[in-house]
């Protein structure tokens, strides 16, 4: 019933094997394999695959360089499944994020960068990029490593994230399931939305 009645985003994880039953479930408007973007109000979002290749000059690769360049909203969000920078405790930061995803997300202007795959709730501040692990919808919980390099918030809870934008301003809250607030944080963006900075010509 839930899901009948509510909206729902995610990408392929590391469960879902080669994603014939995630695919039938959630019949997102991939482009290929199992990425996507869209629009949501002045919000882009954009849905990578880590089970296909997003090395330097790789199709998916050259899609994200295509699909950031050419967004002019003001806030870009990332979803993906492996956090490129967590807190250990059961699965230790996505290397491939922090080499090959990372100087996109900057160059950009990635906002927040949304993951999953450890237990918990974690967020780490990389060169102004949050990225936030919210991997507490009910499995087993992990306990965070609280030491981890850039984390600025941790909590082992069941939990939930929300998202406000007004205008130039975005309001974030998690909560844990009693509803307290486990990490709350504001961005402010004061520049216009911007028309496409950039042009990939090879093969989408």
């Amino acid at each position: 019933k839930f899901q009948s009645e509510v909206p729902i985003l995610g990408c392929r994880g590391n469960h879902e094997s080669s994603g014939t039953v995630f695919k039938k479930y959630y019949p997102y408007p991939y482009v290929s394999s199992f990425y996507f973007s869209f629009d949501y109000g002045p919000a882009h979002v954009t849905v990578i695959d880590q089970y296909t290749s997003y090395s330097t000059g790789s199709t998916q690769y050259n899609w994200i360089v295509n699909d950031l360049s050419n967004s002019g909203k003001k806030w870009k969000f990332v979803v993906l499944h492996e956090p490129g920078w967590t807190a250990g405790g059961g699965h230790s930061n996505n290397t491939s994020v922090q080499n090959y995803l990372q100087p996109l997300f900057k160059q950009y202007g990635v906002d927040i960068v949304f993951g999953g795959h450890n237990h918990y709730y974690a967020r780490c501040v990389v060169e102004d990029i949050q990225h936030l692990t919210t991997g507490g919808g009910g499995a087993p919980l992990y306990s965070p490593d609280t030491g981890s390099q850039y984390l600025v918030a941790s909590s082992s809870t069941y939990h939930h994230c929300e998202i406000d934008i007004q205008g130039n301003q975005l309001s974030y809250v998690a909560r844990n399931s009693s509803g307290s607030i486990i990490d709350t944080f504001t961005l402010t963006d004061n520049s216009d939305p911007q028309p496409p900075v950039a042009q990939f010509t090879g093969t989408p």
